[in-house]
């Protein structure tokens, strides 16, 4: 199988095996059976626990990957406060008896949508924070912990979009590279990739394979190859003794 790459960096060619990354899903009903103040007890106690999550990524970036990485994670804790003071958010719990997860979801959707359609590519990059921001805050609260992906061995993953806080959570000796559907090179995720040296290409266009356990990654001629014989990698110029893999 083989697929486009429209966005790619940096050059070279990776081949391994994949992992999907598939995010536990959060379908929360809107209404809720608590009251306002039981509902808000909830939704601060689970900020609670994820500022104390984000504050342990942003003190392992900084030991890593120095200050400016770290930033990232103190930007995303100050948005984390804004986000559930956000006059919508209070407003769904308190008027319309819905629930924490409903609220936050409603408002970040919102949100992302406005730094969608400004003109700047790095603004627009900014609704990918609140949208991690978001999906831990929901996680959190359904869970009662913030999502941290696991991978036990190198591997190519694959997934729609990756989130900062998600990759900080990865060791990046497993990680032979990243493929996304979605985001953008002016991304929080990129700046941390680049820093890490993994490589990764963004706004990939693919089917997610059903049956695939490999792929290569030809970044010169921004191509994708699943499941690729020993024929086609050595046509792509692979060698096998490539490390990782």
């Amino acid at each position: 199988m083989v697929q486009d790459i429209e966005q790619v960096a940096p050059t070279q060619t990776i081949y391994g095996p994949i992992f999907i990354l598939n995010r536990p899903p959060i379908l929360p009903i809107k209404y809720t059976l608590l009251t306002y103040k039981e509902e808000h007890k909830r939704l601060v106690q689970a900020q609670e626990i994820l500022t104390s999550h984000l504050n342990t990524l942003r003190c392992s970036v900084e030991k890593k990957l120095g200050s400016d990485c770290a930033s990232i994670f103190e930007a995303h804790i100050t948005l984390l406060q804004e986000l559930t003071l956000e006059t919508q958010v209070v407003s769904l719990l308190e008027q319309e008896h819905a629930t924490a997860e409903y609220a936050i979801q409603e408002t970040a959707a919102a949100l992302s949508q406005l730094f969608a359609q400004l003109d700047s590519p790095y603004m627009q990059a900014r609704g990918v924070d609140i949208q991690d921001i978001s999906y831990q805050l929901c996680h959190t609260l359904f869970y009662g912990i913030p999502y941290v992906p696991t991978l036990q061995s190198p591997a190519l993953l694959i997934t729609e979009e990756l989130y900062p806080s998600e990759l900080m959570g990865l060791p990046p000796s497993n990680l032979l590279g990243v493929v996304c559907q979605h985001g953008s090179t002016d991304s929080h995720t990129a700046q941390l990739l680049q820093h890490e040296k993994i490589p990764f290409c963004m706004g990939v266009f693919f089917d997610f394979p059903t049956i695939a356990t490999t792929a290569l990654v030809d970044m010169v001629n921004n191509r994708i190859y699943f499941d690729p014989d020993l024929e086609m990698r050595q046509s792509l110029g692979y060698e096998e003794n490539h490390a990782g893999f």
